[in-house]
């Protein structure tokens, strides 16, 4: 999974899936307003993972993927909210027990409290690093 940051202006998701199909899905929360490039995260994604299959020696040739440009996703009804969706939408799909059916409950009502948890979840495994 990765938060892809687009033109300075606009964050979304990018989800790559090995499997029998390798596959990246491009989930953005304002997709109807276009901000998002899909093109460009995957290339950008594929870059970088191309890299590191190269960097690490993988037996197997790179795969080609397939593109899933708009994956469904909650949506945002501002300009402001676009990186807690994005942080939430790779939670979903991180915790999914099948990637498929990842629970995508949250909505623009709950990103003030979301924001206000993943704030403390930061503090506290800040808290919990040793000093090095």
């Amino acid at each position: 999974l990765a938060v892809h940051h687009v033109s300075n202006i606009h964050w979304c998701c990018v989800a790559v899936v090995f499997g029998e199909t390798p596959t990246m899905y491009y989930y953005d929360s304002l997709k109807d307003m276009t901000l998002g490039d899909p093109g460009l995260a995957f290339e950008r994604m594929s870059d970088f993972l191309e890299t590191e299959w190269q960097r690490q020696q993988c037996p197997t040739s790179f795969p080609t993927f397939n593109k899933v440009r708009q994956a469904v996703c909650p949506q945002q009804n501002n300009g402001v909210d676009c990186g807690m969706f994005s942080i939430e939408v790779a939670r979903a799909l991180a915790l999914a027990p099948d990637f498929h059916a990842p629970d995508f409950s949250f909505t623009q009502g709950d990103i003030s409290r979301l924001r206000a948890e993943l704030a403390i979840e930061i503090v506290l495994s800040s808290a919990l690093q040793p000093d090095n």
